[in-house]
């Protein structure tokens, strides 16, 4: 599948049990996934809140670590003080796999056609 068809794939698909792999690690269910519109550069936007990470998140633990939006972009933030991650953007290009949980194999995996 090519990484373009998958916001149509993983809408379509929403109610299943797909899982989808970023490639810093982060799992996310796919219902968890916002897809936006395209950007100015042409990509979808893909924004996940932290809350819902499979596991413990690695983009969480490094906004954590670098203390701000601007030093970890791609991260959002609370306005509250004190400031903490809450969420992260992606783009289409940043999916490492898709797994099928109910059928047990990867609908889609980067590099692999």
């Amino acid at each position: 599948m090519k990484v373009e068809n998958l916001p149509h794939f993983i809408r379509g698909h929403a109610h299943s049990s797909l899982v989808v792999e970023f490639d810093d690690g982060d799992r996310y269910p796919a219902t968890a996934l916002d897809f936006q519109v395209q950007n100015e550069d042409g990509e979808f936007e893909i924004y996940v809140s932290f809350e819902d990470c499979i596991g413990e998140s690695h983009a969480y633990a490094r906004a954590i670590d670098v203390g701000s939006p601007e030093q970890f972009p791609g991260s959002w933030w609370t306005s509250d003080k004190p400031r903490k991650p809450v969420g992260m953007q992606y783009t289409l290009r940043r999916i490492r796999l898709v797994l099928d949980n109910d059928a047990g194999y990867n609908v889609y995996e980067k590099g692999v056609t």
